[in-house]
């Protein structure tokens, strides 16, 4: 199913075995207490053994992997952009909870911050550890970083998260969207950040002791770049994930010291501190699949004796390759990709891609509708439809 289960699609061998139940294995490290729900209620991620194309499975898989086979963790955050909405005064549209480009404003963020600060409390409860809180440069439009965590746990950190602000904002009559833009066309975009860093050993090993990126790093960083094209269908799930390219988006699969408009972000204010911002995930991507398939593409470099140097775009005398610009093209990159479709699994890839061809299929479907029946122009319907697949529930 995608986004609100409007397109049901079923793999073929799923549908030819008749629709069978598979059982759910709980992971009961992950149990956690909700303080946010009113009744008593806990919370378990669960797997399914049976089944190649779970993505906390597959992420779980090659953080071990790494560790297995080259002594090294992932260290993570995801950086949340999300977009918080109300109800308009006639109670039948939804509109930005408030208005203006104030980033950073104290007077900007007191307009909700009886949400905010509900939810750093909750979140707190559940291990996440809230940093900074800011209203963006959209209407409606708030960033809330946390603390990194180790492995998976930093990706169920995020699904955490993002379970909390959603939750919350319905609970209190509101709607939370990490949809890349929920609102007009030309709106500002909700990115999803991915700051990483490696460690060996309990030591930071992505940097060297002049704070560059160490050997071992630009190997691992090589390795995300060389398969960027592909990753990109994770990072970038959604058709409308694309309207971000060039706003504060990459759109060539490179990297450059404090460089915001690179693919990877190197930050390195100190020897000691060196990480990675993988500035290509949108705040609607998966944070399982987009760590999963980081790992896998950055394990490629660390084996590999020939893939090619990536200079930094501070080097660089000639562009990287260009990012896909379209979901379908995402898609055919990732397909065409033998190497990560392997690492990650085929029933992974073969599945995720029949969910995203059924929603733009579906999209499109839908707009053609909207123009039809309702005399919208093109610009309108394709917005309505795209509200309608993924803003409420991404």
């Amino acid at each position: 199913a995608g986004a609100n289960s409007i397109v049901l699609t079923f793999p073929e061998e799923i549908s030819a075995a008749g629709c069978p139940n598979w059982a759910v294995e709980p992971q009961w490290e992950t149990a956690l207490a909700l303080p946010w729900v009113p009744a008593p209620t806990v919370r378990v991620l669960c797997e399914m053994p049976q089944c190649g194309a779970v993505p906390r499975t597959i992420c779980r898989q090659q953080l071990d992997k790494l560790k297995a086979d080259f002594g090294l963790e992932l260290f993570v955050a995801l950086e949340y952009e999300f977009t918080l909405a109300k109800r308009d005064q006639g109670g039948k549209e939804w509109v930005p909870a408030f208005d203006g480009v104030d980033i950073f404003s104290t007077l900007q963020h007191q307009k909700v911050q009886d949400f905010t600060y509900a939810l750093e409390e909750h979140l707190l409860h559940v291990g996440v550890d809230v940093k900074t809180m800011n209203c963006e440069y959209g209407a409606g439009q708030l960033e809330i970083t946390y603390a990194p965590k180790f492995g998976v746990d930093a990706a169920d950190a995020a699904f955490t998260f993002r379970s909390c602000v959603k939750e919350l904002a319905a609970m209190r009559g509101m709607r939370a969207s990490f949809c890349t833009r929920p609102f007009a066309v030309n709106e500002v975009c909700n990115g999803g950040h991915l700051n990483f860093s490696l460690f060996s050993s309990d030591e930071n090993v992505t940097g060297d002791a002049d704070g560059r990126v160490s050997d071992l790093a630009r190997k691992f960083l090589d390795g995300i770049l060389h398969h960027a094209p592909a990753l990109e269908a994770f990072c970038a799930p959604t058709p409308c994930c694309y309207m971000r390219h060039g706003h504060w988006a990459p759109t060539h699969a490179d990297w450059g010291f404090d460089d915001r408009m690179a693919a990877v972000r190197v930050k390195n204010a100190s020897a000691s501190n060196v990480y990675f911002e993988l500035r290509m995930p949108s705040a609607s991507a998966c944070p399982h699949l987009v760590i999963a398939a980081l790992v896998a593409a950055g394990m490629h470099g660390l084996s590999s004796t020939n893939l090619p140097r990536v200079p930094g775009r501070h080097e660089q005398r000639e562009p990287q390759p260009a990012l896909p610009t379209s979901l379908l093209d995402a898609l055919a990159a990732l397909e065409a990709d033998t190497y990560l479709v392997n690492a990650i699994g085929p029933d992974l890839v073969r599945w995720f891609a029949l969910v995203k061809r059924g929603e733009l299929a579906e999209i499109d479907r839908y707009a053609s509708q909207l123009q039809k029946d309702g005399g919208m122009t093109s610009k309108n319907a394709m917005m309505a439809s795209l509200q309608r697949m993924y803003m409420e529930y991404v």
